[in-house]
């Protein structure tokens, strides 16, 4: 037994230093940084839908606000919090896979965001195809548990897998029982907080918004595609229920086809994979993580450690960022406190100085619920009486995507279109007078 709990914990040690680096190696982008404000804000007593907004459900965001409680605006907390129980989760697959998890440790390793609810998602669905391959009596009541937490922290995944594990239970009772506990709890903690009605508004209500996000990038589609098919044939030959619940995690992709989507989607296939020992699979997604490493190499030039930021310690990001936060936030401090950031990093700058981000620091496109001109109304009553500042983000004015090239955002955004709701661009342009354009490009409003 002490020889077991050696090997255990060695390959858990292994696990977690392994996914650490390449965690601390990643370079942030605006997905984590938003996700990590979601958290943050909750650990400073913030209540989700009512003092900030997100379209997540709330249970992924109050696990990770209790690191934060601890050792504050640390975004490495937030990460190391990640790995330590992807750590737990492989090191239990590692008694089904043996070495082949380090192929599937590697296909995490290399996702553009490590530290996500999407990713979280993926490394949960992990945690199912394995009890599924277990022998406990007990397993149709965790899958329930985990599929649960899965609902109420990234809706559209949990329903898909909600429905196959309700036409696949024997037990569908105890499924049911199982799948509420989640549910239960957090409706309970949205009742409690008197925010119920905001979580309906901003995680369903909204939707139809957020559809304006669609993005398809041709490479991502095709190879969804394939990976889609294969897996179609995989099921038509193998009947194998774990297929259905890979196949319902695939729904992630959608509408924001893209490279870092369609590698999340793969590691829940790369399990199956690895599983199966499919060869030519195996060979194929071993390429593709060799060559994602080796680009990931041939950045290592452009980018920098950040060290001078009680949030932002010890992480990676491109050459420049750190001058960019500096200058910005001074500039920033400088105006009055009615100063509107609509920017695609006013969340990055709100948390850089150690300050809660609101409802008018993300106002991407699904982001503020069925009626986003309530907030402009509510822009407008407040400056009617005051000096108002406001800071227009540079992509609300590019037309040619090359005009991006020497932009701060490309260090950022992962995808080309621009998210950010051009109600609130209209609304400036209209009612305030141009003052200047940044060393950004980001332009500047105020009253008359």
């Amino acid at each position: 037994m002490k020889k077991i709990n050696k090997k255990h914990l060695l390959i858990f040690t292994t696990i977690f230093l392994i996914l650490s680096i390449f965690s601390i190696f990643e370079i942030i982008n605006m997905d984590l940084i938003w996700t990590y404000g979601f958290s943050y804000n909750i650990s400073e007593n913030l209540i989700p839908y009512k003092d900030f907004n997100m379209v997540i459900s709330p249970l992924y965001s109050f696990i990770f606000s209790i690191p934060l409680r601890i050792f504050g605006n640390s975004l490495i907390a937030f990460k190391l919090s990640h790995i330590f129980i992807y750590s737990l989760i492989l090191t239990l697959i590692y008694n089904k896979l043996g070495k082949k998890t380090f192929i599937l440790i590697f296909i995490i390793a290399i996702q553009n965001t490590i530290c996500w609810y999407n990713t979280f998602s993926a490394l949960l669905v992990l945690l199912i195809l394995y009890l599924l391959d277990s022998n406990s009596k007990y397993k149709d009541i965790f899958i329930g548990l985990i599929i649960g937490f899965i609902l109420m922290t990234k809706h559209n995944i949990g329903l898909t897998l909600f429905l196959v594990y309700i036409i696949t239970s024997k037990r569908k009772f105890i499924s049911l029982i199982s799948i509420s506990i989640p549910v239960l709890i957090t409706i309970f903690i949205l009742l409690i907080t008197n925010s119920f009605i905001e979580f309906i508004d901003f995680c369903y209500l909204g939707l139809g918004n957020f559809l304006d996000n669609l993005l398809i990038t041709p490479f991502d589609l095709i190879f969804s595609i394939i990976t889609i098919i294969y897996l179609l044939i995989e099921l038509i030959k193998e009947k194998n229920i774990k297929l259905l619940y890979i196949i319902a995690f695939m729904i992630m992709v959608f509408p924001i086809i893209d490279t870092n989507h369609f590698l999340i989607s793969l590691i829940p296939v790369t399990y199956y994979i690895l599983y199966k020992n499919n060869f030519l699979p195996k060979y194929i997604i071993t390429i593709l993580i060799t060559l994602q490493i080796i680009l990931n190499i041939t950045n290592i030039n452009q980018i920098e450690i950040l060290t001078d930021n009680n949030f932002l310690k010890y992480n990676i990001a491109y050459k420049g960022i750190n001058n960019y936060l500096k200058e910005y936030s001074k500039y920033i401090n400088n105006l009055n406190k009615n100063t509107y950031t609509f920017i695609t990093n006013s969340y990055l700058l709100k948390l850089y100085n150690n300050e809660n981000p609101t409802f008018y620091d993300l106002i991407n496109n699904g982001n503020l619920g069925k009626n986003n001109k309530k907030y402009i109304k509510e822009i407008d009553k407040n400056c009617k009486n005051k000096n108002c500042i406001f800071i227009l983000d540079s992509k609300y004015f590019v037309k040619n995507k090359n005009n991006q090239k020497n932009s701060i955002l490309k260090y950022f955004v992962v995808e080309e279109k621009n998210q950010l709701i051009d109600d609130f661009k209209e609304y400036v342009i209209k009612n305030y007078t141009y003052v200047e354009t940044l060393p950004t490009n980001d332009r500047v409003y105020k009253n008359n």
